[in-house]
């Protein structure tokens, strides 16, 4: 006989598999065409994830210098973008073995924890199973979400953990929860660790409910929250204290400025592609279709004509709805991004897009649309129109399915988003002709990840020592002599990098290495002093003959302690969720057992 946890347990593992199904079938569309799909963003953060894999491969672990990849310049760029996240991508790498099966499978994971976590957030909020996982498969294919899989682009994080950050605020928001400060330290801990532009974003988001907490609870819900902000400051002091150390003591670039009102949200034009015949009809990254923006029309339409409802999913219901409609005007092109831009200069370089906020108003508004179907099924919803609603809300999902599958075969067809072949800071072999593609779309598939960043190449100077330049300047001098020198034979040796060079005569030469105010420069057997230009590129003195150049990095001893006291704090607290989870399983088993 079947009890009713095993029927609960059978249920949930339904939905599991039903997400696991929508997964694999929009990765389907990459491994019919089977081809690796180079985006935007791919090939510097394949650069990320290759030296976790290689340091991990070795066990030759340096936290601040690249000495793997980015061309093994000794540039510092995990420390700075996320490091936990991108040792476990290096993992994920390892298993994999080649960069197409790293993307299938990394696509895959994401398109199912990111449905999964939505359904969990619909039926936080009260909704039915039936909703809440329809809520899951619409979100896959709105947003940021499938740039994961078509560009590498970092924002698909957002999309990935947003559904998380709605239950975090529900958990505020309900008084009769305990204040959460497990979910947020895990949220805001994952979220920085993986994406800093997420974990601001969050924190903005979750400001208003926190202040709601405060002022209902007082003193007690401000000791919880300082206690969360605490344990989050510890487990990630790994990555902001070293984010913090190097901005004080060196003159890093920020990232590029861009078009906020050109990189904000916009209504797509459904076309058909000359080069697969699909029809294309897209709502990711700055593009929402037609239907999808009516959709959420008459979804802020339902929530206004049930704002007699005084329950609690009724307020639900107008603080997720107009949540959502209030960040979905400011992720577009309507809101005044000009003007904010003049304003606030510097959201051309840390915001960039405007269309980011997307992500955070879609799981605001389809959450909107769980509660509307709660309040509708409270009110007995008559059963023609509830019939009606179900099937408007069945194709609404088929035809998102269908064109975001068609948009991945067709980018997968072509081996790369339509961007990257006309961008000036991306190489692919030689002069990024079809035969250089082609040689870098095998290499892709090969068992040795760096064979295909050989051959794949891209200069992105974010966080790069400025040296008096500019950002084109920094770019320029990036380019011409870290990744167009071919001459330097390059080596690893613990945390050092070794060059070795012939050269026909004395004379000056700027070196391939990236140099900060703490690195350390050998040449020749001697150490040197040299004052980098731009980029932190060095000038030296070259001898006729054979030469020889290492590069290191000294770090204080306070940094270091701070580093391993914070990754030691991380292990414990792994250690304590994974030891509360057995205890609360076990406990189940033996009250089971008990009938307890």
């Amino acid at each position: 006989m079947i009890n009713k946890r095993m029927v609960k347990w059978l249920k949930e593992l339904a939905i599991a598999l039903i997400a696991a199904a929508l997964a694999a079938y929009l990765v389907s569309a990459q491994v019919k065409a089977g081809q690796l799909i180079i985006g935007s963003d791919s090939i510097f953060h394949f650069n990320r994830i290759y030296e976790a894999s290689q340091q991990i491969k070795t066990g030759n672990y340096s936290w601040f210098m690249s000495v793997y990849g980015f061309h093994q310049s000794g540039r510092i760029v995990n420390a700075f973008y996320g490091p936990l996240f991108a040792y476990l991508l290096g993992l994920i790498l390892l298993a994999a073995g080649s960069w197409y099966r790293f993307q299938l499978l990394t696509s895959f994971l994401v398109y199912f924890f990111a449905c999964l976590g939505m359904y969990r957030a619909g039926r936080r909020v009260g909704g039915n199973r039936l909703a809440a996982l329809w809520s899951g498969a619409v979100y896959l294919t709105v947003g940021w979400l499938a740039r994961w899989d078509m560009g590498s682009n970092f924002s698909a994080i957002t999309a990935l953990l947003a559904p998380w950050l709605m239950i975090a605020i529900v958990d505020l928001l309900d008084l009769k929860q305990e204040f959460p400060v497990k979910r947020l330290v895990i949220l805001i801990f994952i979220s920085l660790e993986s994406h800093m532009l997420t974990a601001l974003l969050f924190s903005a988001a979750l400001l208003p409910a926190a202040i709601y907490r405060l002022a209902k609870e007082g003193k007690l819900a401000w000791i919880k929250l300082g206690k969360a902000a605490g344990i989050c400051l510890l487990l990630t002091m790994n990555y902001w204290l070293s984010l913090v150390y190097f901005g004080l003591t060196n003159q890093l670039l920020s990232p590029e400025k861009m078009s906020l009102t050109g990189n904000a949200l916009r209504l797509s034009q459904k076309t058909t592609s000359k080069l697969t015949g699909l029809v294309l009809n897209s709502s990711t990254r700055d593009q929402l279709s037609r239907i999808m923006f009516i959709f959420f029309a008459l979804q802020i339409l339902a929530c206004l004509l049930l704002a007699v409802d005084r329950t609690f999913t009724g307020r639900l219901n107008r603080i997720f709805t107009l949540s959502g409609a209030g960040l979905l005007y400011l992720s577009s092109a309507l809101a005044p991004w000009d003007k904010i831009g003049q304003s606030l200069p510097f959201m051309a370089s840390y915001l960039q897009f405007p269309a980011r906020l997307a992500s955070l108003a879609y799981a605001f508004l389809l959450l909107g649309a769980v509660l509307t179907i709660k309040q509708l099924e409270d009110r007995h919803l008559d059963l023609q129109l509830g019939a009606v609603l179900a099937i408007a809300l069945a194709l609404l999902l088929f035809f998102d399915l269908r064109y975001l599958r068609n948009q991945i075969y067709t980018n997968a067809v072509r081996g790369y988003m339509p961007g990257v072949a006309r961008s000036k800071t991306t190489s692919l072999g030689s002069d990024n002709d079809k035969d250089d593609r082609l040689l870098a779309e095998q290499a892709s598939k090969t068992m040795d990840p760096g064979l295909f960043l050989k051959k794949a190449r891209k200069t992105v100077p974010d966080y790069l020592p400025a040296g008096g330049g500019d950002f084109k300047q920094v770019e320029t001098a990036y380019k011409q002599v870290v990744l167009d020198q071919h001459f330097f034979k390059k080596t690893t040796a613990g945390q050092t990098v070794q060059l070795s060079w012939t050269s026909k005569k004395d004379g000056e030469i700027r070196l391939p290495l990236v140099l900060y105010r703490q690195s350390k420069l050998t040449v020749n057997g001697q150490q040197v002093k040299v004052k980098p230009g731009a980029g932190g590129l060095a000038t030296i003195m070259s001898w006729k003959g054979k030469n020889t150049a290492s590069l290191a990095i000294e770090i204080p001893f306070w940094l270091q302690a701070s580093l391993c006291l914070s990754l030691l704090a991380d292990l414990l607290a792994a250690l304590y969720l994974l030891g509360n989870w057995l205890g609360k399983r076990l406990q189940g088993l033996v009250n089971k057992e008990l009938k307890i």
